[in-house]
Formats: C-alpha cells, sequence, structure tokens
C-alpha cells in the first residue's frame, strides 16, 4: 500500500511531516465511517477537519431548527453492535444537537478522536510519482 505524508506548518515556520497509510477529510457522517474500517489496512490512519468537533455539516450548521431530512435510522453505523445497544434516537428526523450529540457518541466509542487532527484545513494534495507517495499540506486554521 502507498503511504502518505502529511506536512503541517506553524506559525513559527517550524515544518513537519508524518506518514500515514490512509487520510480522510473531514470528520462527518460519512469520514467517520471511513476511519474506523481503514485502521483495518494500517494502523496510522489520520483525519483532516477544521472543525473542532466531529460532525461535518452537522458541527457548522446550528442555525434553530436545523435537522436531518431523513429518517434517524439511516444514520446508524454497521460497524459495531455496540453503537445500536448503546444509542436510542428520540425522534424520526434528527434535530442538529441530537444528530451531533450521535456523532460524538460515535467518535468516543469507537475511539475516532486519536486519529482526527482537528482545527487543520488542507492547503494541497498531490501524488508523487516518483516517491509513490501522496503529499498532503495542512495548515492550522485560525480558529483552531
Amino acid at each position: 500500500m502507498n503511504r502518505t505524508t502529511i506536512g503541517a506548518s506553524g506559525g513559527n515556520g517550524v515544518h513537519a511531516t508524518a506518514k500515514f497509510d490512509a487520510v480522510v477529510i473531514g470528520a462527518g457522517v460519512a469520514e467517520l465511517y471511513q476511519l474506523y474500517p481503514l485502521r483495518e489496512f494500517g494502523p496510522h490512519v489520520r483525519a483532516i477537519d477544521a472543525a473542532l468537533g466531529v460532525g461535518g455539516t452537522r458541527y457548522w450548521n446550528r442555525y434553530p431548527g436545523a435537522r436531518v431530512d431523513s429518517e434517524g435510522y439511516v444514520y446508524p453505523y454497521i460497524l459495531s453492535e455496540s453503537l445500536y445497544k448503546g444509542w436510542s434516537r428520540s425522534e424520526k428526523c434528527l434535530s442538529q444537537p441530537e444528530i451531533e450529540r450521535w456523532l460524538n457518541y460515535v467518535a468516543d466509542e469507537l475511539d475516532l478522536r486519536k486519529d482526527i487532527q482537528f482545527g487543520m484545513t488542507v492547503q494541497s494534495a498531490h501524488f508523487n510519482e516518483a516517491a509513490e507517495r501522496s503529499v498532503v499540506a495542512i495548515n492550522k486554521c485560525p480558529s483552531g
């Protein structure tokens, strides 16, 4: 498997790199679903998200009345039986606060936070053919 190199520049001019088996951009519904099984392909996986917490769109969209337009059963993940046993939804179409609580619950139950780098944005990404590796440059968000 080709690996991915992530380079991060700090505000003090320091440049750091790390090598990963897989990189996921974002920490929303689909990205959390991807992150968990990717651990089976290699021990070094990372998700990068500009937000300071999980949720993707559900993290940012907090306006009054925000909710999903699908019944709550479409969001449960087929990853772990314990996720189903430890959570029950309170309504048919989940409100933003409840879907955000669900995604935080998933992140905690599956121990995903250790593989997520919050408060970072992707500056660039490209495949280096000579090195046979993807190179991803990230930056710290001003709010991160």
